[in-house]
């Protein structure tokens, strides 16, 4: 396999991000299962857990920084750009990069968590720090942040 240039890399990362915002932008033109979430942060650490039931498909957001993230109960057949579907089953610890997207689905009722380095005093704040939401997810949403 041929070695990418850091340019092509880029360029790559662009078409992923592309991809997976007209997959987002598609599947937010459906009614939206409600996805409960939990948040705390504490001693610089922010964490964000959420539930997906069995049969959804959910869009992860990127992120600012490298993150540990861990599926704690359930399955999920997961798909990055440019990189082969996999099946990740709890208990799974794993590393998120910043600025990548993925998305999944749900094979059985799945709590996915992830974990963050954070200067913030409150979670509120450390998400919008940490997180970033799509133009295409903030339009349809009706999220002018």
């Amino acid at each position: 396999m041929e070695e990418l240039t850091p340019a092509q890399v880029r360029e790559r990362d662009l078409i992923g991000l592309q991809m997976i915002e007209r997959v987002e932008e598609l599947l937010l033109m459906f009614p939206q299962t409600p996805v409960p979430e939990h948040t705390h942060i504490e001693n610089g650490i922010f964490y964000k857990s959420i539930f997906i039931p069995a049969g959804c498909i959910a869009v992860g957001h990127a992120h600012t920084e490298p993150f540990f993230e861990a599926v704690m109960k359930g399955s999920m057949i997961m798909y990055a750009p440019f990189q082969e579907p996999a099946i990740i089953e709890a208990p799974y610890i794993g590393t998120g990069k910043p600025h990548k997207r993925k998305v999944g689905y749900a094979l059985e009722d799945t709590i996915w968590a992830t974990f963050h380095h954070s200067h913030e005093e409150d979670a509120e704040a450390a998400e919008e720090a940490l997180i970033i939401k799509s133009e295409t997810w903030k339009r349809i949403m009706g999220e002018t942040k």
